[in-house]
């Protein structure tokens, strides 16, 4: 794995809200903010934090993927 130090998850932290994602090396990279403002946020591997809150990671998505009507006249082969 690309990362191999504690995160926040390691050490019981809670995701509050993905704000960005990167791509390092082929790696899905989640920028998350904590639920305890006090603590900074940190890039989290998207394999890692997927399995753990995929809620977190659904909502992420449903926030920021925009779907685009196709024109009644173009024709999918």
């Amino acid at each position: 794995m690309l990362f191999q130090q504690t995160t926040g998850l390691d050490k019981g932290w809670i995701p509050q809200e993905i704000i960005g994602i990167t791509e390092y090396n082929g790696v899905i990279l989640h920028y998350v903010k904590w639920c305890n403002p006090s603590l900074q946020n940190e890039l989290i591997p998207s394999e890692v934090l997927s399995k753990k809150y995929p809620q977190v990671v659904i909502d992420f998505y449903q926030k920021h993927i925009e779907f685009v009507r196709l024109s009644s006249e173009i024709s999918l082969k």
